[in-house]
Order: C-alpha cells, then sequence, then structure tokens
C-alpha cells in the first residue's frame, strides 16, 4: 500500500514537472495535473492539498540534488578546494542545461517568487543550508594560500552566488551559452582573487573545461604551493 501511496505522488510530481514545463506555472490548472497524471482528484488531494503544493514539492526535489551535487564536489580530495569550487560552477549549470527537474524547479522560484512567499523561502533555504558549503570550500582555499590575503571568503561566495544566479537569468532570457559566461566570469575573477604563484595553474585549469572532469595531462601547481 505505502509503495502505491509513493507511486502516486510521484506521479503527480512528474506530471507537475511535464506541464509546468509546457506551459507554465500559472498556465497549468489543478485538472490538467490530475489528468496529466492520471489519477482521481481524492488521489491527489490525498497527497497535495494545492498546486502551489506540487511546486513546492519540485522545488525540494531539485534542492535535494542540488545539496547532493555540492557535497559530492566539494568532497573530492585529489583536488584543491578552489579547484573543487570552480569544477562546481560548472557542474551547476551543466544540470541547468541538462536536467528537466533542475530547469522546472528554478523557473518556479521565479514564479512563485511573484505570488507568494514560497519563491523567496526556497533561496532562503539554500542561503541557510547549502550556501556555508561554499564558504567552508573558500575558507580552506584560503588556508591552503591559493586565495589572497585580506579577502573575507564570505562576501566572495556572496557575489559568487549572486553572479551565478544572474548568469542563469540572462542566459535564459537572451539565450546565451551559460557555461560560457561562467568561464568569462571566472576570467574576470580569479586575478581578482587568487595569489600571483598560482595564477598560472588555475587559468589553465579553468581552459580544460571543469564542468567535463579532469582530464589527463592536467596542469600541475607549482612548486611550492600548498594543498588542502
Amino acid at each position: 500500500m505505502q509503495a502505491r501511496s509513493e507511486e502516486t505522488r510521484r506521479r503527480i510530481i512528474a506530471a507537475g514537472v511535464e506541464l509546468f514545463d509546457e506551459i507554465g506555472y500559472g498556465g497549468t490548472s489543478l485538472q490538467e495535473l490530475v489528468e496529466r497524471a492520471q489519477i482521481t482528484k481524492g488521489a491527489f488531494y490525498y497527497h497535495f492539498s494545492t498546486k502551489q503544493a506540487v511546486a513546492v514539492a519540485i522545488i525540494a526535489e531539485a534542492e535535494s540534488l542540488f545539496r547532493e551535487t555540492v557535497l559530492r564536489v566539494l568532497a573530492d580530495t585529489s583536488l584543491s578546494a578552489l579547484d573543487n569550487v570552480i569544477t562546481l560552477t560548472f557542474v551547476i549549470p551543466q544540470m541547468h542545461v541538462q536536467d528537466k527537474l533542475t530547469q522546472v524547479a528554478n523557473k518556479l522560484r521565479q514564479s512563485l517568487a511573484q505570488v507568494s512567499g514560497a519563491g523567496s523561502t526556497a533561496y532562503q533555504q539554500r542561503k541557510d543550508g547549502t550556501f556555508p558549503l561554499l564558504t567552508a570550500a573558500l575558507g580552506k582555499a584560503a588556508a591552503a594560500g591559493d586565495i589572497r590575503d585580506g579577502i573575507d571568503v564570505d562576501k566572495l561566495g556572496w557575489t559568487m552566488w549572486a553572479t551565478a544566479v544572474g548568469n542563469r537569468l540572462l542566459c535564459d532570457a537572451t539565450d546565451a551559452d551559460i557555461i560560457g559566461c561562467t568561464a568569462d566570469m571566472w576570467e574576470i575573477i580569479l586575478p581578482a582573487i587568487v595569489t600571483p604563484e598560482n595564477l598560472p595553474y588555475f587559468r589553465e585549469r579553468l581552459e580544460r573545461r571543469p564542468e567535463l572532469g579532469v582530464e589527463r595531462g592536467a596542469p600541475s601547481r607549482p612548486r611550492g604551493s600548498r594543498r588542502d
């Protein structure tokens, strides 16, 4: 019985992802959700009280995937903390390009921000729950000697997050290449934050498209540079 109930819930969420992507949150009716999921209204109301509740569930699932990805990428001990941060900033937009759940959740955050507090709540949850992981990684990079002395890693993390969100919104609106825009962001940021002796390494690292993973023949770090 529990397995069947969970399957019904999954069908509703899948229907929401499809419809919110096809015709938008505002254009989707509760009846359309019921019909797409091929369930009764009674079954729908057993799991969700409103259409917005479905949207919130989609955002929560995407946020769970986002957090798992952040933890996985930042936990890579084969690279430095700053290497991992750079990689993360490419992996996340790649998810936006390839993963439908992530795409729809991003749209829903914007839509719900206009009609309720659910959109801003989602951003606040990320600020409280996942953002500290980024600042912690930047703190490790500073301790390892990769980030210049005197840079506030909390402010740096916030600037990177704000830039990444802005990149996504503008790339969506203008059909620009989000991966290319992320690389452009780092071309500006790297000279401002990285120590001079390590800047050539991280510039070469950037050119090797971190979103594709570590390649053979990856650049070697300069002698005397510290690692996490």
